[in-house]
């Protein structure tokens, strides 16, 4: 806190060390080299734990003889580490190949001791698939090593729960594997151009598409052994046609999704408790779709949801209808 050689009218140093909420105050007579071993407990003002890694505000204050009244303080930061998450539970003991990560501060906890501060290295972006060329429309043997193969368009992507990458790459769905090889699992139609979306079951990993052309949601039958790319698809919402405004059907509501009709469908998603989520646009209000994921042998269910009549031009809340008797549609080919 001082240096070997200090003013003369150097009368005192303050030290505050901030951590957690926790503030930390000491004062020592002036002295040449001084200095202070904070120890932190790894707890925070509550008394509770702390995982991971805290970041301390230090501030050494200088108070001199000619001005009693006034304290220079020098600020600086510090990186304390907290509690090692405990990947084992072994009573102490660990496995060295047995890993475990703390998101939030980004430290991956290896099993030999190690620590790899995941947050505190330089982001790094690289290529996985592409190499800055064009493929052609057609593309039947672009399969192989993703490193390098060239891309159209990409549009689209959403992710596996083994780590694979489902790449919507124009007129095709791409599945590239950990192992880093690339396979087209569906082709779709590529007049007019258009957007779609993609999307994944976290329980049971199926690939959803919502395509804006077809006006229609679909589910990819098969991501792995794939025998025609043009007909690995099923109907799980929309007829084709256009829902229009004030439709005598409501469009389908309180029917089958396979006999409801849809306008623009876009972005979606699931949840863990296998429920769909499907952003659409109808009757010129944003709503948002609901349906069950597709289970063998079990009944499922489709859900909308109508414009709230408070505010329905702006971001309108969902007043959810029950629609039950969904049946899954039979294979025929999408396009």
């Amino acid at each position: 806190m001082t240096h070997p050689t200090i003013p003369f009218n150097l009368m005192k140093v303050h030290l505050m060390v901030a951590v957690e909420g926790r503030l930390f105050r000491k004062w020592f007579a002036a002295a040449p080299d001084l200095s202070y071993y904070f120890i932190w407990d790894k707890t925070d003002v509550y008394s509770q734990k702390v995982y991971g890694l805290s970041e301390a505000f230090v501030s050494v204050g200088y108070e001199y003889e000619s001005c009693p009244d006034l304290i220079l303080w020098e600020k600086r930061t510090a990186v304390l580490q907290g509690y090692e998450i405990d990947a084992s539970k072994l009573g102490g003991w660990s496995l060295d190949k047995h890993h475990a990560l703390n998101i939030q501060s980004g430290i991956l906890h290896k099993g030999n001791g190690e620590n790899q501060f995941i947050s505190q290295q330089p982001p790094v972006i690289g290529s996985i698939m592409g190499n800055g060329r064009r493929r052609s429309i057609s593309c039947p043997s672009c399969n192989g090593l993703a490193d390098g193969n060239k891309l159209l368009a990409p549009v689209a992507l959403t992710c596996g729960s083994d780590g694979s990458l489902y790449v919507g790459d124009f007129n095709y769905i791409r599945r590239i594997f950990p192992s880093g090889n690339v396979t087209n699992i569906l082709e779709l139609s590529h007049s007019p151009a258009h957007k779609y979306y993609l999307t994944t079951d976290p329980i049971t990993g199926s690939i959803y598409l919502s395509d804006t052309n077809s006006r229609r949601i679909y589910k990819i039958k098969s991501t792995t052994s794939v025998k025609d790319i043009v007909k690995n698809a099923e109907v799980l919402a929309g007829t084709g046609d256009q829902c229009l405004p004030f439709d005598d059907t409501r469009c389908g509501d309180g029917g089958k999704g396979t006999d409801a009709t849809l306008t623009n469908p876009r972005g979606e998603n699931n949840s863990s408790s296998q429920t769909f989520f499907q952003g659409v646009c109808l009757r010129g209000a944003c709503l948002v779709m609901l349906e069950a994921a597709l289970l063998s042998n079990a009944e499922n269910t489709l859900r909308f949801c109508k414009p709230s009549p408070v505010s329905p031009q702006r971001h309108p809340k969902c007043l959810p209808l029950e629609i039950s008797g969904y049946v899954p549609p039979s294979s025929s080919s999408p396009y």
